[in-house]
Formats: structure tokens, sequence, C-alpha cells
């Protein structure tokens, strides 16, 4: 099943895709002209190559934090009680 499916139900699965496919045409924008412009600058190629590695890693990293904050979430939803009580002072 995809993300969009794991998380959401019917049109709103539908929005999720959407969402996942413009980051990914998103994706394939940028890294053709970040690796373009840094090819011409100082350092050619290789520089190109190691600031897509660093994205590649920043987006691995953030993707853990949001598993465990999912996670973290789902265990203290299922410890709430069903009923919610607001209080106003």
């Amino acid at each position: 099943m995809g993300a969009a499916f794991c998380f959401f139900s019917g049109s709103a699965a539908a929005g999720g895709i959407a969402f996942i496919n413009s980051l990914g045409n998103l994706g394939a924008f940028v890294g053709p002209f970040v690796i373009g412009y840094l090819r011409s600058q100082p350092g050619g190629f290789s520089t190109g190559l190691y600031a897509l590695a660093i994205m590649g890693l920043a987006a691995t990293v953030m993707l853990i934090f949001l598993l465990r904050l999912l996670r973290l979430l789902r265990q203290t939803r299922s410890k709430q009680p069903d009923v919610l009580v607001f209080v106003v002072t």
C-alpha cells in the first residue's frame, strides 16, 4: 500500500497521492538544477553530488523524526480517555 493509503481514505487519499507526486516532480526539477549550477562553480561535478547527498541525508533524518513523532502520537492517543473536557478559565 502507498503512504497516502496508510493515513487517508477516499478523496483524501487522492489528495495525498497528488501531494506526493508534486514533491517528486519538484525533486525532478531541483536535482538537475542544483547539479548544473554547482557544476559551473569551483569544485565541479562532485560538489553537486555532495549537495544532493546532503539533501538525501537531511530527508532521511526528517523522516526518522517524523516516524518517531507519529509513533509517539499514536501511543498518547491510545492512553487518552474517549471524552475530552475543555476547561475555560
